[in-house]
């Protein structure tokens, strides 16, 4: 029988997380969810260890976005989210447009780099960061969709 003041397994992992100098020993490699009828997808690049982050935009949202401006650089740039967007692709099978963002620029701690626990000040992103970001990313596309992104 389980003790009702023992903590959940969620919450266990999570402590262990909170204070260890190497969570990423303790994430997932992939997770995937929805946020307001997108899907978002969060990876863990295998040469570096880093997350990245993507959300997948249905074909019919991202023709309302891509008609009100001329370039993708342009989208890109109205987009706030970790690093900048810094992948978009059309994944066919699905019909949508896959926006994209990394962990790995100056600052951030790539684990699977030797120098990953010496990196003076760097930040490790955390599973808990990308699926923030995602829903952020997530929330300015329905913005941009419907004409209230203020940029």
């Amino acid at each position: 029988m389980k003790d009702s003041n023992s903590p959940s397994p969620e919450k266990t992992i999570s402590d262990i997380i909170a204070k260890t100098i190497r969570p990423w020993e303790y994430e997932p490699d992939l997770y995937e969810w929805k946020h307001k009828d997108m899907d978002c997808i969060a990876r863990r690049n295998a040469s570096t260890g880093t997350w990245c982050g993507y959300v997948d935009i249905p074909s019919e949202k991202w023709a309302v976005i891509a008609l009100s401006s001329r370039k993708m650089s342009e989208v890109y740039d109205l987009i706030f989210v970790h690093g900048g967007i810094t992948f978009g692709d059309y994944v066919l099978n699905k019909d949508v447009m896959r926006l994209g963002f990394d962990c790995a620029h100056t600052g951030d701690v790539l684990p699977k780099e030797t120098f990953a626990l010496v990196n003076e000040g760097g930040v490790y992103r955390t599973l808990d960061f990308v699926i923030f970001e995602c829903e952020r990313m997530a929330d300015q596309i329905i913005e941009l969709v419907d004409g209230k992104h203020k940029p």
